[in-house]
């Protein structure tokens, strides 16, 4: 018995995937396509699995460079899986295209990006499995472009997003108390859902730094102490050292204007030695970092410093906590001053500075705290 092509097409169709853009780079030459066939292939070692046709020139690009990235899109880039789709020519016109570890480009506001080196490839029909080795996978908020019976929509995960944030609340609030298994029978029957959304939520929150797993224990509320958060603010410090360095006083209009605006969001959020909201107050922390790092134009910087989890590790910290100094509102305002005038010294000390008085203030609310929380 066979089946022919078109009553394949809509039987699958029935099948509701998310959506993707490939990239990849061939001698300079950008190319992508929009895909749907994506898929992970294992934990251990992080393996992909992405098909492709051989004949289209991304397909061809990619066997050729051996790498390839994943941009997995958000409910809102219909438009950009259209434009990926198409013959084009030059489907990344426009767009504020970074650059990945490969050279694979990597498209702006997407859902995820991860990127691959193709370790094997096998040919079935008209296209070709690329199994791919991870080099590196970052990931932001938001909701999944889906693709069913032939058009783009969304996904509607609006009560993952509530188990999560329950789960969180209950963790900053400490009724799941630091080092306590997480038990998600007992979760999924609070919720009314399924374990799997409570795994998913507990996944998030892993990459928040609020929950880590233990292959025989499983999931457990992350304890942190003045250590952790040390190396983590040395880790952040660092980045933002080398960026400064990069830049070398040569930030654009468009880049400072956006750090002025993340600036003036911080800054009404300390008044008078004391913090007005703290969980904006770190929201709005991490969005000035980010801003920072973002100086570089380098997607790779930006995802070294996302993997830190700085606003999870800082979330935990200041729960509870109304103390502070003014002085962190000013070391803000002295470095962006600094980016602002190109004083490349003058941004190194601001940052140095910023990053003592935090470990500081971390080590002294932790030790109140017992040493750990």
């Amino acid at each position: 018995m066979t089946i022919d092509s078109t009553t394949f097409r809509y039987v699958v169709g029935h099948f509701m995937t998310g959506v993707t853009v490939i990239t990849a780079n061939d001698g300079g030459m950008r190319h992508g396509v929009t895909a749907s066939s994506v898929a992970s292939l294992s934990v251990e070692p992080p393996t992909m699995i992405a098909c492709v046709n051989k004949a289209s020139r991304t397909g061809q690009a990619i066997y050729r460079s051996g790498y390839y990235a994943i941009n997995i899109l958000n409910k809102d880039q219909g438009p950009l899986a259209e434009r990926f789709a198409s013959s084009a020519d030059d489907k990344f016109s426009g767009l504020d295209v970074a650059e990945g570890f490969s050279g694979a480009p990597l498209l702006p506001d997407v859902l995820a990006q991860i990127e691959c080196q193709v370790v094997e490839a096998v040919e079935g029909g008209t296209h070709r499995v690329l199994i791919g080795a991870v080099l590196a996978a970052t990931a932001g908020a938001g909701d999944p472009l889906g693709y069913y019976r032939g058009g783009f929509g969304e996904f509607h995960l609006h009560r993952d997003d509530a188990v999560y944030e329950e789960i969180r609340r209950q963790i900053i609030q400490r009724n799941l108390r630091p080092g306590a298994i997480v038990d998600i029978p007992a979760l999924a029957k609070e919720f009314d859902v399924g374990a799997g959304v409570v795994r998913y939520a507990l996944a998030r929150l892993a990459t928040d730094t609020l929950i880590t797993r233990d292959p025989r224990r499983g999931y457990m509320v992350a304890p942190i102490d003045a250590a952790t958060c040390a190396e983590a603010f040395d880790a952040r410090c660092t980045i933002e050292l080398g960026v400064v360095a990069r830049i070398a006083g040569r930030p654009t209009k468009p880049q400072l204007e956006q750090l002025d605006a993340r600036l003036a969001e911080l800054m009404p959020l300390i008044r008078a030695g004391r913090f007005v909201d703290v969980r904006r107050y770190v929201e709005a922390n991490n969005a000035y970092h980010e801003q920072v790092v973002s100086l570089a134009g380098s997607e790779s910087l930006l995802g070294a410093y996302r993997r830190l989890s700085l606003k999870g590790l800082m979330t935990l910290a200041l729960s509870g906590v109304t103390d502070t100094s003014d002085d962190m509102i000013g070391d803000h305002i002295a470095l962006t001053d600094a980016l602002k005038r190109g004083d490349e010294a003058a941004a190194r000390t601001a940052l140095i500075s910023h990053n003592a008085r935090v470990k500081t203030r971390t080590e002294e609310i932790l030790r109140s705290a017992g040493g750990r929380i």
